[in-house]
């Protein structure tokens, strides 16, 4: 069985368009559901981070707060060992 150009090239054609339409629905639909849960999961990591951005603040005002009582209390420590070693220097 022999072809003529014209049924080749229809044969070809015909080809090429079933399988435009299979990547058209295999390949591109599998990255379209892609992109939308990726749009999905953006959205809510955005949404979360606008509804929980004052709370974020908060704790990192308190733990800037604790820092500061860590530092002040530090410091007490320190005062009080050097005036317990003046204290001891000057009982002797």
């Amino acid at each position: 069985m022999t072809f003529t150009k014209k049924q080749m090239d229809l044969l070809i054609s015909r080809v090429e368009e079933a399988v435009d339409t299979k990547i058209e629905s295999k390949v591109n639909g599998k990255i379209k559901l892609l992109d939308e849960k990726l749009s999905g999961y953006i959205e809510v990591d955005m949404q979360w981070k606008k509804d929980n951005e004052p709370a974020l603040n908060n704790m990192k005002n308190l733990t800037g707060a604790w820092k500061t009582v860590i530092s002040l209390g530090l410091g007490l420590v320190a005062i009080s060992a050097g005036l317990a070693a003046f204290k001891k220097l000057f009982s002797a």
